[in-house]
């Protein structure tokens, strides 16, 4: 999505059984490490320059050229959170079996049988 930066690379870090530590959950064949807890901190890779670059490309849109994994994810198509579609729909389905199971667990709660 145009004008869209991704909220996993300000949010989340992934640390593979090596220690590599790829820029996103998404980057499956490591084509976008941004370092190693064997050699550096957690917090030295967090807020260091490869991060950094990583987040700054977002914020101007450029990161489908430059990253791989970026290119081909489905949060950049369709955005994430309380707008995507997927989202909507989870939080209707939510409200309507609320609706729907509340009665009961009251009911329930207070020892009655329906």
């Amino acid at each position: 999505m145009k004008g869209y930066a991704c909220p996993y690379i300000f949010q989340r870090m992934i640390v593979h059984w090596d220690g590599t530590v790829p820029m996103c959950v998404n980057d499956e064949y490591e084509t976008a490490v941004r370092g190693n807890i064997l050699e550096n901190s957690l917090s030295e890779i967090w807020t260091g320059a490869s991060f950094q670059e990583a987040r700054q490309r977002h914020i101007a849109g450029q990161r489908d050229e430059a990253y791989p994994c970026c290119a081909k994810c489905a949060v950049n198509r369709v955005g994430h959170g309380r707008e995507t579609l997927a989202a909507r729909t989870v939080l209707s389905a939510y409200r309507l079996l609320g609706r729907f199971l509340r009665p009961r667990v009251v009911s329930a709660l207070e020892g009655n049988r329906r």
